[in-house]
């Protein structure tokens, strides 16, 4: 037969409060049958929850404001008394909590909707927290985390290059220039101004109108033509925007001025670019063109004293008009004619030659077109010399030239006579005794380098060298500029200090033929952040052309840098690497642990660092591992003992200190209270073992024998058999 089992009966109502009441005062209030309910000892008292109790607002563009509204509860039946609602003293300016929305009371089973505006930034993430301090037994401060995820990667603002450069322009000659903003970033800007700063009197460049002429180009018309779609179209890493600017000069004298274009890039609100024309004499400019129309080869043979010499030729200039273009006519050095070109760049030269004047044979003549840069270009034709030869006298190549002094120095190759095209063929083509000269294989500047890669047969004369020359290099490879020009009349050909190699200096030239421009020069943006050290005034020089974080109105970071080139070091600087920042205090799974218990302790961190060590320590009891790489640890209580009267109902301290991979260090804290396991349920409505005055073990204890005799008493009474016992 089955032993019948023991009943155990409740302890009565009665005799609970009874022994709450005599021998403490610790229930906030008085018991009665409705209270009675085994659960949470604070279910029935006020019960702050929050919504949501994490706030991570999406990356925004800066400056965009944004409304955080958490809803804030009370789950209890006794009114919620708010101490304070503050935001943590450590939160970013950026979160500003609207006191308005503020309760001070929240009655039972109501709630309220407290606001927190917010503006986004960029670069660095805007932390903070709302802190509620309310009268709630369970948790005294509740907190909420805010994280605002700024635009790590802000709008970036650039003009197509710094320095816009028209060349050379020849006088009533429009030339236009289309200039690019873009965009390098995934945050979209607006243009807003664009303005042209210049000379007054002589005003040279302007805002151009598509397919209208300058004259017509209003700032009325350009306002209606353009600004609109300019001014109202975003600019995206995907859409750049551009407009016209167009070089109208004067004279020929050199031009300069500025565009600067407003922008709601907060990083670079202003762009500014200097504008170049006519710059240098003939740097900026191009050299004409010329070409001979007609048959090629020789011209006809002149034979007679009335025989005509007749050539047609054209010209073409990009920057200056054709019939200003002076095409000029040479044997040799003498000068058989000069002629300005017609509007249609046509020249046609019909002239006599005396060719008793001229040796038996093929002769060279050069055409010469000059623009007013100076710049020229040329281009050769040959024409043959008839003359009865003496019996004695032998042409074996059949060029019309015999072999002798003077004469051919090569009569066993037709190419080769005297006053002829010099070639780049390793052969002294023209009789002059030099090999190459004026072409590729020629040092012309005198500077020791070559225009062809691998092959330099002699060099100079040039301006200013007189007949000696510095020598050949040992690689002469690839001189880009070999002209024997002297553009700026100082005596030494312009092209002798460019050459493989050869210094960078300020001057719109490349002159180690590298194929970049003024590079390592306060000219160029070696760091590509859009700015050079030369600059457009004090606000637009860059102080480091090596650092591409480094420019005018960049992010002043802390980092012992003028990053933002205003001349001084880290003023109201932003940290790159700020310590870990912790929000709110150390959270508990369980705010009340029982002796011998655990429960698992969190911290909410923020650090740009991903190599974070915490620390964990607390007064009472331990954690399973003091030190951990994760936000979070294991509390165990202390275990039941001798001392556990004095451990009940009292709070135990813990910290963790938050160390980052640079030894910074933040430290947080928090609390949770020890409980005698038995009592993990409530009755009437009380706390009977927390107290905020320390903790009351003749309490604990006088509960602890009343539940112990009753349930002792009630186990002797044996429940009656029933049909299923027997």
């Amino acid at each position: 037969m089955q032993r019948a089992p023991y009943r155990i009966r409740p302890l009565p109502v009665a005799l609970y409060c009874i022994s709450l009441l005599s021998m403490a005062s610790g229930c906030a209030r008085p018991c009665d049958e409705n209270s009675i309910e085994v659960g949470d000892p604070y279910r029935n008292w006020q019960d702050i929850e929050v919504s949501p109790a994490t706030v991570e607002i999406e990356e925004l563009a800066a400056g965009t404001e944004q409304r955080i509204e958490i809803t804030v509860s009370n789950e209890g039946e006794q009114d919620l008394e708010f101490a304070s609602t503050t935001l943590a003293s450590w939160s970013d300016a950026a979160f500003v909590l609207d006191e308005d929305t503020v309760p001070a009371i929240l009655e039972a089973d109501d709630e309220v909707v407290v606001a927190v505006d917010y503006t986004a930034g960029i670069l660095v993430d805007r932390l903070g927290a709302l802190d509620f301090r309310t009268n709630d037994p369970d948790e005294e401060r509740t907190t909420v985390v805010l994280k605002g995820r700024s635009v790590q990667n802000s709008p970036h603002a650039a003009l197509s290059s710094p320095i816009i450069d028209f060349g050379f322009q020849y006088i009533g000659e429009e030339d236009r220039i289309e200039v690019e903003i873009s965009n390098e970033s995934v945050d979209p800007f607006h243009i807003t101004a664009v303005e042209l700063v210049q000379s007054e009197a002589a005003p040279a460049f302007h805002l151009g109108c598509p397919s209208v002429p300058v004259a017509n180009c209003t700032l009325d018309t350009w306002n209606t033509l353009v600004a609109p779609d300019l001014f109202a179209d975003e600019v995206t890493a995907e859409t750049s925007a551009s407009f016209e600017l167009v070089f109208l000069p004067t004279n020929v004298q050199e031009a300069g001025g500025l565009v600067r274009v407003s922008t709601t890039d907060p990083e670079r609100p202003t762009l500014t670019g200097l504008l170049r024309g006519n710059a240098d004499g003939a740097s900026g400019c191009t050299a004409p063109t010329i070409a001979i129309t007609g048959d090629a080869g020789p011209f006809g043979d002149l034979t007679e004293p009335t025989d005509h010499l007749q050539v047609s030729v054209h010209v073409s200039d990009s920057e200056q008009p054709a019939e200003t273009l002076l095409v000029e006519l040479f044997l040799g050095s003498q000068l058989y004619a000069d002629e300005l070109a017609g509007t249609d760049g046509n020249v046609d030269f019909d002239l006599i030659v005396d060719y008793h004047e001229l040796p038996a044979g093929l002769h060279t003549f050069t055409l010469r077109v000059t623009d007013a840069c100076p710049r020229s270009n040329e281009a050769s034709f040959v024409a043959a010399i008839l003359q009865a030869p003496a019996a004695t006298i032998v042409d074996a190549d059949g060029d019309g030239w015999p072999e002798g002094d003077d004469q051919d120095c090569d009569d066993s190759d037709p190419n080769t006579y005297p006053n002829r095209v010099e070639i780049f063929d390793a052969v002294d083509n023209d009789c002059d005794g030099d090999v190459d000269e004026g072409t590729e294989g020629w040092d012309n500047d005198c500077d020791g380098y070559c225009a062809h890669g691998s092959s330099c047969h002699g060099q100079g004369p040039a301006p200013g060298s007189g007949d000696d020359c510095t020598g050949l290099a040992d690689a002469p490879f690839g001189d880009c500029d070999d002209s024997t020009a002297d553009d700026d009349g100082d005596g030494v050909a312009d092209g002798s200090e460019v050459f493989p190699g050869a210094p960078e200096t300020p001057d719109y030239r490349d002159q180690d033929c590298n194929g970049t421009v003024d590079e390592g020069t306060s000219l160029a943006d070696d760091d590509g952040d859009g700015f050079n050290e030369n600059g457009f005034s004090d606000s637009g020089r860059d102080c480091d052309d090596t650092d591409a974080t480094v420019f005018p109105g960049a992010i002043e970071w802390c980092n012992e840098l003028d990053s933002d080139c205003d001349g001084q070091v880290d003023n109201d600087c932003i940290d790159a690497s700020p310590a870990p920042r912790i929000a709110g205090d150390l959270s508990p799974a369980d705010y009340r642990v029982p002796l011998g218990g655990e429960t698992q302790i969190e911290v909410v961190v923020f650090s740009a660092d991903e190599e974070l060590n915490f620390q964990w320590t607390a007064d009472s009891g331990s954690f399973e591992s003091d030190t951990t790489t994760e936000p979070f640890a294991t509390w165990i209580a202390p275990e039941t003992g001798a001392d556990s009267a004095e451990l009940i109902g009292s709070l135990a301290s813990l910290a963790v200190d938050v160390t980052d991979s640079a030894g910074q260090r933040s430290t947080g804290f928090g609390t949770l209270e020890m409980a005698q396991s038995l009592l993990g349920s409530g009755v009437c409505g009380c706390s009977v073992i927390r107290s905020r005055a320390g903790p009351r073990p003749v309490l604990v204890f006088s509960v602890l024998g009343l539940l112990t005799l009753w349930r002792r008493r009630a186990s002797l009474r044996p429940k009656p058999a029933t049909r299923e016992d027997t």
